[in-house]
């Protein structure tokens, strides 16, 4: 084993305990060896990784909650990673949020299949997982709208003396129809063209804080260099 074999496995084993500056330099050393680009690089730093700022520090961050800049960092990670890495991003970020439709609705499994559709696409990218996921799509998709439609009738009804809980519960429903909704985008982009915009989509119907938001960029960031699969 080299000199620099050494240095970097050593890097590796520490940057694996948490180490922050070890993690610094086993991403220098994997740009040395070419096991990720400086491209690769660039873009986790202008999504937020602290490993990645911290080589490259002068990069621009990327404005995750405008909805054109959090596309266009997608469509590059798509460029770099592969449209498979996407699609598990996307169904990353929905699953987070899955939580909010199953308290009330645990019965209703369609949000959480079409999330397992969305990556068993990306495992396995054929015409049968590409079929599955578009029928997955189109279920979370009616179960979103039908949360909606229920709601939204209840709301109208709801007497002046019911009104704030009745508006509290309707907040609630809507944040329950987005994670629905963020299912269905997921599995969208697995069988859909416009993979890029679906996720995107995906990402802002699950994010409603801006802590969420931050995950979501470094969630992605995560998947550009490899950290995750």
């Amino acid at each position: 084993m080299t000199v620099t074999d050494r240095t970097t496995r050593t890097a590796e084993r520490l940057a694996a305990a948490g180490d922050p500056a070890a993690r610094a330099r086993y991403l220098v050393a994997r740009l040395r060896t070419g096991t990720v680009s400086r491209e690769q690089v660039a873009l986790a730093a202008r999504l937020g990784a602290p490993v990645a700022r911290e080589v490259l520090p002068g990069e621009p961050l990327v404005d995750w909650a405008d909805y054109t800049a959090r596309k266009a960092a997608i469509a590059e990670t798509q460029a770099i990673v592969g449209r498979p890495s996407v699609v598990r991003c996307a169904a990353d970020w929905a699953e987070r949020v899955l939580p909010a439709w199953e308290r009330d609705r645990a019965g209703d499994g369609r949000p959480r299949v079409a999330i397992a559709a969305a990556r068993a696409w990306a495992d396995c990218p054929c015409e049968g997982h590409e079929a599955a996921a578009k029928a997955a799509a189109d279920a979370a998709s009616d179960a979103s709208a039908s949360a909606y439609a229920a709601d939204a009738a209840y709301y109208a009804s709801a007497s002046a003396y019911a009104a704030a809980a009745s508006a509290s519960a309707y907040a609630y429903a809507a944040c329950a129809a987005y994670a629905a909704y963020a299912a269905c985008a997921a599995a969208a982009a697995a069988y859909a063209s416009a993979t890029t915009a679906y996720a995107a989509y995906a990402a802002y119907v699950a994010a409603d804080s801006d802590s969420e938001r931050e995950w979501q960029r470094l969630r992605l960031a995560a998947y550009v260099l490899g950290e995750v699969e």
